[in-house]
């Protein structure tokens, strides 16, 4: 049987640039996140705000003072109060990464970016006015109880102060920034030669840029010296926790600290679809994270969670 020598270098030529082009050496994605649980929120209502330079004259109370020692009181017998309900992902959650296919061993290695905005509504609850309710003065009774309460309360969500602007967001804002390094395995490559379809899993680190919640410390960061003073209890609305100009630094305090990092690390798995020869795949990448740490130190704000990303890649 003669064998026809420039069509066989011409099929071993073309299945080369197949094989070669099917084993990509280096991809970038741009992917969204379908689904994201890496953060979870329960209500929360009424949670006592202490802030303990602030300072209430119990002279301007109406009514007959019980006959307190001190004529003012401390921010811990203050009653001041903060909301955080309605938990919700925006429908910003997208992100990006960069993998590298030749790896020794781990057969690749990525680094990846997400960012991802949700928002809920924060509200501070605090005394309007107060009256004294005649009950005699016990050392050790706490304050609460020697008056009765008139409650204000102010919204601090982007809409009702003023500050809508902020992309599609109106309400009180969060936002995290994920970047993370993984190695990856594949599991199953199919077919065995041209490996259209791929399956993954992998491990590796993540490093989580995220803005605070709403809390009495936020709040102390936000307005600084003015909780350094002392209040009568009709200065609260026009010069404090009422005055919407005031309390708008809360919102932008928020978005200065977005910075602050966190530490975690995943789990993932995935699976890639190329043809050969042309450099566009798709795929799609879940990730279970592991927190090392709080999402935020002074709110119970969950950080286990699942992410399911899906994308398209330039591969080369």
């Amino acid at each position: 049987m003669r064998i026809n020598f420039k069509k066989s270098i011409f099929c071993f030529f073309i299945i080369g640039i197949l094989n070669f082009s099917s084993y990509a050496l280096v991809g970038i994605g741009a992917q969204y996140g379908i689904l994201d649980f890496t953060l979870s929120m329960k209500d929360a209502t009424g949670e006592k705000a202490v802030f303990e330079n602030l300072k209430l004259n119990v002279s301007s109370i109406t009514g007959t003072n019980p006959g307190f020692p001190d004529p003012q009181i401390s921010g811990s017998d203050i009653p001041i109060k903060i909301d955080r309900t309605k938990w919700q992902r925006s429908v910003l959650n997208f992100g990006g990464k960069a993998y590298v296919d030749i790896i020794p061993f781990l057969d690749c290695i990525e680094i990846a970016a997400h960012f991802g905005l949700w928002e809920y509504e924060g509200k501070i609850i605090y005394p309007k006015s107060m009256s004294f309710n005649n009950q005699p003065y016990q050392q050790g009774t706490p304050f609460i109880n020697y008056v009765n309460v008139e409650y204000d309360t102010t919204t601090l969500t982007l809409k009702d102060l003023s500050m809508n602007n902020f992309m599609i967001l109106s309400k009180t804002p969060y936002t995290k920034l994920d970047a993370s390094i993984s190695v990856r395995k594949y599991l199953f490559q199919f077919p065995p030669v041209v490996k259209i379809l791929k399956l993954y899993a992998g491990a590796g680190f993540n490093i989580n840029f995220a803005t605070p919640m709403l809390s009495a410390k936020l709040i102390e960061d936000a307005l600084g010296a003015r909780l350094n003073t002392s209040y009568d209890i009709n200065q609260f609305e026009p010069n404090l926790f009422g005055n919407i100009d005031i309390m708008a630094d809360v919102c932008k305090e928020i978005l200065a600290q977005m910075f602050t990092p966190h530490y975690a690390c995943h789990i993932l798995a995935g699976a890639m679809v190329k043809i050969p020869i042309i450099p566009l795949g798709v795929y799609v990448d879940g990730k279970f994270l592991i927190p090392f740490d709080k999402m935020d130190k002074y709110v119970d704000l969950g950080g286990y969670g699942f992410l399911l990303n899906a994308g398209i890649a330039l591969a080369f």
